[in-house]
This record gives C-alpha cells, sequence and structure tokens, in this order.
C-alpha cells in the first residue's frame, strides 16, 4: 500500500509585501500540495484571501485563523491542492487587507506523493497564543498517515517543532518559522512547539492512498 511522503524541496515564499506572484517548481511526481502561512497585521483581523497554482485555488482554507482574533495573536493557515500541474508554475495570494503585513507574510508550500486523492485530509488545525504561553495541537490520526506542522515565532525566541524539521530557523519579516514531519500515531496524535513568543502553529494528516488491489487501506467509523 502506497503511503503518502514528501517529494522534492519545499519552496518559501515571501509574500510580506501584500499581495504579489512569484514562481516555484512543482515535482514531476507531485500529487499534493500543501500550503502553510503565518503572518501579523496589527490586530487588524486579517486572513489570506485567496492562493492559487497556475490560476487553480487552494481556497477553501482547510484551516485558518485569522490574526488579531484574540489581540497580539499572528494569524495561521493551512490548505491543500490535488493534481497540481506540475514544473515551474505561478503560484498567487492575495491578503484581505492587500496591504504589506506588518510582521511575518511566510507561505511554504510541501509537496507531496501518494496522498488520497479521493479524501485526503483526516484532520488539520491551528493554534495561536500570545507571550510565551505555549502552542500545541493534537490531531486524528492513522499510522500510516503523512503528518505535517508549521510553526511560527516572534524572532525573539527560537523556534523548536516536534519531529523531522525541514525548514529550520527561518527568519522573515520579525518572525522566525520551522517545518516538519511528524511521526503520527494510532488515535491521535499532539504536536508541540518549543520558543513561544507571540507564536503560532498548525498541523495536517494526510490519509494514505487506496489500496491497489481494491481494497481501502483504511477506515474509520
Amino acid at each position: 500500500m502506497p503511503t503518502p511522503s514528501r517529494t522534492g524541496t519545499a519552496s518559501q515564499v515571501n509574500a510580506s509585501g501584500g499581495d504579489g506572484s512569484t514562481s516555484v517548481t512543482v515535482p514531476a511526481d507531485c500529487t499534493a500540495v500543501v500550503a502553510q502561512w503565518s503572518h501579523f497585521d496589527g490586530n487588524g483581523g486579517t486572513t489570506l484571501s485567496g492562493l492559487t497554482l497556475n490560476g487553480v485555488s487552494f481556497f477553501p482554507a482547510e484551516v485558518q485563523i485569522a490574526e488579531g482574533a484574540v489581540t497580539n495573536e499572528a494569524g495561521h493557515g493551512i490548505a491543500v491542492l490535488l493534481n497540481p500541474a506540475t514544473g515551474s508554475q505561478t503560484l498567487a495570494w492575495t491578503w484581505s487587507a492587500g496591504a504589506g503585513r506588518t510582521e511575518g507574510g511566510w507561505i511554504v508550500l510541501t509537496y507531496v506523493k501518494d496522498v488520497n486523492l479521493a479524501d485526503p485530509v483526516r484532520a488539520s488545525a491551528v493554534d495561536a497564543q500570545i507571550s510565551t504561553d505555549n502552542c500545541s495541537v493534537t490531531l486524528a490520526t492513522e499510522t500510516t498517515d503523512l503528518l505535517l506542522a508549521g510553526c511560527q515565532s516572534f524572532n525573539t525566541s527560537t523556534p523548536g517543532l516536534d519531529g523531522t524539521v525541514y525548514i529550520n530557523n527561518a527568519a522573515l519579516n520579525s518572525h522566525v518559522y520551522d517545518a516538519s514531519e511528524v511521526t503520527p500515531q494510532a488515535g491521535t496524535t499532539t504536536v508541540q512547539m518549543t520558543g513561544d513568543d507571540y507564536s503560532s502553529m498548525g498541523a495536517i494528516s494526510l490519509k494514505a492512498s487506496a489500496d491497489p488491489t481494491g481494497g481501502v487501506a483504511w477506515l474509520r467509523a
């Protein structure tokens, strides 16, 4: 049974200047793209309102929290695009308030293969906290899932993230970012970060593809 896995090299995008676009390279064997983002805009309650790859939308988001929904909390979100166009493609984004971000404005694309295209997402969650309060999320998972996480901290603190980190301490517009792959457990998995300082984080568990013999490789009540 194929299980989902990362492929190629994740693309990091600086979207701090406001609405825009850039070129990214999607691996030839990619069947899904997971986008995560984080930003802060002075408690204006803004969100990432649009994200497209080759003109195809990631939205609606799997999960998103507006920055400033609670005063001094950063915004964080996750979305998935299936069957993307591969090779060099244009990624475009819009913010609900189109001006530059006061802080942050990071978007990372993680390229995935062998995800269940009929029903890809088992669970996703985000968390944001002020000051030094701890961020964590707990998701429904199975051992055959691919569990991806991302986090952000204000630049006075270096974040640490559970799992195998594949983006480590990426600095952008007063924020520092990590992204990781976490080993999923049967039932639920809790993902935590350290170095919390006006931080946010998110995680998503992606299901394995259907059993090639014709059965279904996973079953949940």
